[in-house]
């Protein structure tokens, strides 16, 4: 079947920049890719910071690729490149977007690094109760189209579409029509998600290290009851949540991605300094 994101390969390579004693490993969202972070992997490295933004399993490229890849490999993954960070950092902080927030939220539980930012974590999403029966449906509706009934005037669907197609021209009706009958997601992987979701609820108590949450109040993937869900139950007492009032879902494409870069750098530098 052909499919259009075939046709355009996306710019996913890994950001990596050798500084100074704190290291930051970013983790990207599920389906995206380390420039879903770009911005601020850009603007810590530029400040002295060793900066390793990295590709998960599966992602980065047609979505179809993530058929049959179980949610350990992602976690595995981040625990393998922290391994790596922690050689030449002395400190280190975690930062995850939204499915990327949870993995960071996970290696933070088990007391894998020295802070952590979660950015839009996503531990509720807005059609959560249609993903709780991925891990069925799949048996008889294996693809999921997440396009087919989009709003292709929405800021945050085109965000979404320009990580794969950076030119999208949302005027073309041939370019809309191929995007809602040929990007597909497995239910399979969506399931992956689901299990990630549930593998790191209980594990919010056991949260020592300081935590940034990084939360769009204009988010229509993740609820936003997400971000004060993860601030209250997590187990450490340093705490803080930044709530954005323009911003959505992606959070380095909008607005306020300057404030976020910003808030984001400050809230490192006077934790781990």
């Amino acid at each position: 079947m052909p499919n259009i994101l075939d046709e355009h390969p996306r710019p996913s390579a890994p950001f990596i920049s050798t500084g100074g004693a704190t290291g930051v490993l970013l983790v990207h969202g599920f389906l995206g890719s380390p420039q879903e972070l770009q911005p601020l992997a850009e603007r810590l490295a530029q400040e002295g910071h060793t900066v390793r933004a990295i590709l998960l399993p599966g992602h980065g490229e047609n979505p179809e690729r993530l058929k049959g890849i179980p949610w350990q490999r992602w976690a595995e993954h981040v625990q393998s490149e922290l391994d790596i960070l922690k050689q030449t950092a002395q400190r280190v902080v975690v930062v995850g977007f939204s499915m990327g927030g949870l993995l960071a939220l996970m290696m933070a539980a088990q007391g894998r690094c020295d802070a952590v930012v979660a950015m839009a974590p996503a531990l509720h999403l807005r059609m959560q109760k249609q993903m709780r029966f991925a891990g069925i449906i799949k048996y008889v509706m294996p693809w999921m189209y997440p396009f087919k009934k989009a709003d292709f005037n929405a800021a945050e669907t085109q965000a979404n579409i320009r990580q794969y197609i950076p030119d999208a021209d949302f005027s073309d009706v041939q370019l809309t029509n191929r995007l809602r009958a040929e990007v597909r997601i497995p239910l399979s992987a969506v399931g992956q998600l689901v299990a990630v979701q549930r593998a790191v609820k209980p594990m919010l108590s056991d949260l020592c290290v300081p935590l940034l949450v990084v939360q769009g109040q204009q988010d229509q993937t993740v609820n936003p009851i997400s971000g004060s869900t993860v601030f209250e139950g997590v187990g450490t007492q340093q705490k803080e949540i930044a709530w954005f009032a323009n911003s959505g879902h992606m959070l380095m494409q909008e607005a306020e991605r300057d404030e976020i870069c910003q808030t984001v750098s400050t809230w490192i530098d006077k934790t781990l300094r």
